[in-house]
């Protein structure tokens, strides 16, 4: 081997590492941006967990709530049904006296 070629070969080695230098940069570079996006999904994580904890606290508490307001509510329910039926049953007895005094009237 002479020595044009030796230098050659030497020139080529050199641009190889250089490219292993861009290479290695370009690498730390990419760890860096993971090393950062890992901190903002373990920071992501973190604040999911806390909404989840918070919504099945309130889930929990809207339920309770709800059992509460219905048994609340069951007494006025009754009332309400008590006030239909008398409406109904006024209703019917005024059906039957119109109907009555509507027939008396007639014959009469």
């Amino acid at each position: 081997m002479d020595r044009q070629d030796f230098n050659t070969l030497l020139g080529a080695i050199e641009r190889i590492d250089e490219k292993c230098d861009k290479l290695s940069e370009r690498m730390s570079s990419v760890d860096k941006t993971l090393i950062g996006q890992h901190a903002v999904l373990d920071h992501h994580v973190y604040r999911t967990d806390l909404a989840e904890a918070r919504m099945e606290k309130h889930e929990n508490a809207t339920s309770e709530n709800f059992e509460k307001m219905e048994q609340k509510i069951e007494p006025i329910q009754k009332h309400v049904n008590y006030v239909h039926g008398g409406i109904k049953l006024i209703t019917l007895i005024s059906l039957i006296t119109g109907t009555v005094y509507g027939i008396y009237k007639f014959f009469i």
